[in-house]
């Protein structure tokens, strides 16, 4: 797929077909691209969340039991 763009953007007598195409694949890379971010950005947000309750169950269970042995 590289060598291709190469060969069209040296070629200038390439056909308009083939710089649609490349057109087309531009966008769907785009829009790829997008999705992935948008997917990335919400397993981050899930694992800050699963952290914060990860750290409210330890920090109130060793809380507890930190309580318990000072008392």
């Amino acid at each position: 797929m590289g060598l291709d763009s190469n060969r069209l953007a040296v070629n200038p007598h390439s056909s308009l077909k083939d710089l649609s195409t490349l057109g087309t694949r531009y966008r769907a890379g785009i829009k790829m691209t997008l999705n992935l971010c948008s997917v990335g950005s919400r397993i981050k947000a899930g694992i800050k969340t699963l952290n914060l309750c990860i750290g409210a169950v330890l920090g109130s269970r060793f809380g507890a039991h930190f309580d318990s042995i000072e008392e």
